[in-house]
C-alpha cells in the first residue's frame, strides 16, 4: 500500500502577512534594478526600484501592510494601486519559492 503525503496550500497572502526570503535565493542590486536568483532551480527574477523595496522589506520579515505604508508615501501619485501591486508580486514570490510566510 502506497501513501502519499499532500501538501498543504500556503496560507493566503495579506497585509498582514510576513514574508521571508528563501534560504537558497541570493538577491543582488544594481543601480534601480534588483535581481533574484533561486539557486535551487536556477531561475532569475528581475524587480524594478519599487519591487526593490519589497524585496528589502521582506528580507527586514516587515508586515506587507507596512510595506504599502511606506510606498504610498513615497509614490502618492499610484496610492490606490500600491496594495494591489504589493499583494501581487508577494503572492507571485511565493509562488515561485523565493519566499515563505512567517508565522
Amino acid at each position: 500500500m502506497f501513501f502519499f503525503r499532500t501538501r498543504t496550500a500556503p496560507p493566503p497572502i495579506t497585509l498582514d502577512s510576513r514574508l521571508e526570503p528563501d534560504s537558497c535565493v541570493v538577491s543582488t542590486t544594481h543601480g534601480d534594478e534588483t535581481v533574484l536568483l533561486n539557486a535551487a532551480t536556477g531561475r532569475y527574477f528581475s524587480l524594478n526600484s519599487a519591487g526593490g523595496e519589497v524585496w528589502t522589506a521582506v528580507c527586514d520579515h516587515s508586515r506587507l501592510a507596512d510595506v504599502v505604508a511606506l510606498l504610498q508615501s513615497k509614490y502618492s501619485p499610484a496610492a490606490d494601486r500600491i496594495e494591489t501591486d504589493v499583494l501581487s508580486l508577494a503572492t507571485r514570490l511565493l509562488a515561485e519559492s523565493l519566499v515563505h510566510t512567517l508565522p
